[in-house]
């Protein structure tokens, strides 16, 4: 016989070995593993889950539409989480903690917390739930004060019996007046940890009522029969059908349960498009042991824990070492947000961190809170040592504040090379702050005294709307006058340098010159990109940077990062613009600021060669420069991107940043056929309404050209009104490259 012959026939032996081992698997789950009930009672407990489902539609509807009030209402009510719903192990391997470590994270349920602690670690636990810290402050006490096989037979075995028996004399007496209060009328209601709170209900209704109505009632049975790994393989195997029903049930009825597990509506658009339980329930089945290791799910499935399956914080090799530290004071439990915690650790000039370990929550965030609260914690962070890791829902950085800290990503569930247990986030992250070209600074609505936007009623805003509806008027009018005002004084159809108006100069200036005292408050409820692209845009750590805002005409672009930082950060800012009009009201602006010898103002056409003139001593030494719905207005977008990246710093030292109305979204290229015709048909009448006052909307092929000479950081388009017609819906967008295409890619 042939070595190939050999081969074959090995093959089929071990072919046939599988199969006879899936059969017997399969026949022992018919005769043990199944439940005992008929096809009959299978069929009718399927209908009558049919029917409750139908029955609480218009409950689940509710939850659905009313998802984050409603979740809200939890807080400071109820715990939400019963367990920590991140694998500690991958963390662990990042980390490397050391007993001179100071970490900053969020105490969800306290299992990481505590996981922390076994390495010695000064922790700061953080929650805006106190009843979150209450249930990790129990946890706490009952390590200081118990033994081991009490303390397991609490937490793991949920022995509520003995719990209200020792609380009283026990561990209430070690507990902060809040954690008391809360548990002094939950103590007596709790029955099983593993099924409390919120997320525990949750836990309840999909692992001990919906898997076996599924028909996967097998899983719990082979748990229970401690299977081993492999044999469990072959058991999914024979069950794809059910686990795929299963996957497709889950990802149908998220938005309705979401509010249970504690999921915010924003973390769940993250997923949007995606088949995410199919992926999910496929990793825990198929790339985890679920029997002998992976206590996240075992727990919910068996309603406890084993000794053999559980997290580190409830295993006795661990707990001298968790009492030791605990009774040194390395725990610090604090109920509010991160920004308080850390205000309170510079207020008391408390130890800085040397690690941030922030779970999930800036999927929460939009991008003011997450720049808000990343650009405080840096500040109380080992500029040396300090780390910032994260886990998402999204497959990639979800929002500008978090691309530019330089993270790499430590796993995601497509590789899983950390062999992440829990399967739920798409993506994590790890940034060293000591790597990091740039630093996340605080952004402002405006430099008012009281912070807030410029607003205008609806007189103002109708008055400013009529302009700009007769503007194809009275500009005619505004042209023939002879006395044109310019921001140096001159009058005369010429600039200061002697060159001439064009067309496009004349024509702006017409358009802005009547409208400028209500241009900032009209616009302030039209242009909604003009701060997401300031909050996309990046600052450099060594400071010295020069930034040119194209058409910034009031500069109130300028006025989304606070004045200080400003001064801190940037050794020249150019507003460059055709309307000495708008011109006019920067200069009382940035006058107003204390920012005259920081800002200038040029009055010039950005796409004229003669621009280098004006500037030359900026061609390739800018690090930012911006158009915030200015390149819609630009006649010729060829030559302003031209001369933009001319300015800019080359090989990815420059930042281009662009706000402006988009003709497509994101995600026109991926819509059925009958929804793209109305998209096009959408976006030509939109085109076609902007371009009545010279507004040419950016369009794909603007991109595309872009694209070629830059590398593209963040893109992101949404819909936004239009004041005085609602119907009138855009796309608006922040768009923001490098300069040089990168050979990664």
């Amino acid at each position: 016989m042939t070595m190939a012959a050999k081969a074959r026939a090995w093959r089929n032996e071990k072919f046939r070995a599988i199969k006879n081992r899936a059969r017997r698997t399969r026949d022992k789950i018919k005769g043990r593993l199944q439940p005992s009930f008929s096809f009959i009672a299978r069929f009718i407990l399927r209908s009558v889950l049919l029917l409750l489902i139908c029955a609480f539609a218009p409950l689940l509807l509710i939850f659905a539409l009313f998802h984050d009030w409603l979740m809200k209402k939890f807080i400071n009510y109820a715990y939400i989480y019963n367990v920590s719903w991140e694998d500690p192990r991958m963390d662990q391997e990042v980390f490397n903690l050391k007993d001179d470590d100071h970490v900053i994270t969020i105490a969800s349920a306290g299992c990481n917390v505590l996981d922390y602690i076994i390495e010695g670690a000064r922790v700061t636990a953080v929650d805006f739930n106190a009843c979150q810290i209450a249930l990790t402050e129990l946890k706490s006490v009952a390590i200081q004060r118990l033994e081991f096989p009490e303390f397991f037979a609490i937490f793991a075995k949920n022995d509520t019996v003995l719990l209200r028996k020792l609380y009283p004399t026990v561990l209430r007496p070690g507990l902060s007046a809040a954690s008391a209060e809360f548990w002094d009328r939950y103590v007596v209601k709790i029955q099983s940890f593993m099924y409390s709170g919120s997320s525990g209900f949750l836990a309840f209704l999909a692992f001990r009522v919906v898997l076996p109505l599924l028909h996967l009632g097998w899983i719990r049975q082979a748990i229970l029969q401690r299977m081993s790994k492999d044999d469990f393989l072959v058991l999914c195997h024979t069950h794809e059908k059910q686990i795929a029903i299963c996957s497709w049930l889950l990802d149908t009825m998220l938005p309705c349960f979401a509010l249970f597990a504690g999921v915010p509506r924003r973390q769940m658009n993250l997923g949007f498009g995606r088949e995410n339980f199919s992926v999910i329930v496929n990793h825990v089945l198929f790339n985890t042991d679920l029997v002998h290791d992976n206590y996240f799910y075992l727990g919910y499935i068996l309603g406890e824990y084993t000794e053999e399956c559980c997290p580190r914080y409830l295993k006795a090799e661990n707990f001298a070492a968790m009492k030791k530290h605990l009774l040194a004071g390395k725990l610090h439990l604090f109920h509010g947000s991160i920004e308080q915690a850390i205000m309170k650790n510079a207020a008391d000039g408390d130890e800085l961190f040397t690690v941030a370990s922030l779970l999930d929550h800036m999927d929460w965030m939009d991008k003011g809170m997450v720049t808000s609260e990343i650009s405080l914690l840096v500040q109380r962070m080992d500029q040396e040592r300090g780390r910032i890791y994260w886990r998402s829902f999204s497959e990639n950085v979800h929002i500008p504040p978090l691309v530019w800290m330089g993270a790499q990503k430590v796993d995601d569930i497509y590789e899983n090379s950390m062999g992440d247990r829990v399967g739920m986030y798409f993506s994590t992250w790890i940034a060293n702050l000591k790597d990091s070209e740039f630093v996340v600074t605080p952004r402002c609505r405006s430099w008012r005294k009281d912070g807030g936007a410029y607003r205008s009623g609806l007189a103002a805003q109708l008055l400013t709307g009529a302009k700009i509806v007769t503007a194809p008027v009275w500009k005619r009018v505004v042209q023939a006058s002879s006395g044109k005002e310019r921001l140096g004084g001159k009058a005369d159809s010429k600039n200061g340098e002697g060159r001439t108006d064009s067309a496009h100069e004349r024509d702006m200036e017409a358009f802005y010159k009547f409208q400028k005292e209500g241009y900032d408050g009209f616009r302030e409820n039209f242009l909604h990109a003009r701060m997401d692209l300031i909050q996309a845009m990046p600052l450099k750590r060594k400071g010295g940077m020069v930034w040119i805002d194209v058409g910034g005409g009031t500069a109130r672009n300028l006025e989304f990062i606070p004045v200080e930082i400003l001064r801190k950060y940037f050794k020249a800012i150019y507003v460059v613009d055709v309307s000495p009009s708008l011109l006019g009201v920067a200069q009382q602006r940035v006058a107003a600021a204390g920012l005259t010898d920081l800002v200038h103002l040029i009055e010039h056409d950005f796409t004229a060669p003669s621009i280098f003139k004006t500037l030359p001593f900026l061609e390739g030494k800018v690090d930012m420069l911006t158009f915030s719905y200015s390149l819609s207005m630009i006649p010729d977008k060829t030559a302003a991107l031209v001369n933009a990246l001319r300015f800019l710093q080359p090989n990815g030292h420059g930042v281009l940043g662009l706000a402006d109305f988009f003709l497509a979204s994101n995600e026109d290229s991926g819509l059925p056929t009958m929804l793209a015709s109305l998209r096009r048909m959408e976006a030509t009448f939109q085109r076609k309404w902007f371009e009545q006052d010279r507004v040419h909307l950016i369009s794909p092929a603007i991109l595309k050209r872009l694209e070629k000479a830059t590398t593209c950081v963040w893109d992101e388009r949404f819909r936004g009104g239009v004041p005085l017609l609602p119907v009138l819906r855009p796309y608006h967008g922040a768009y923001v490259a490098l300069t040089g295409k990168s050979k990664a890619q």
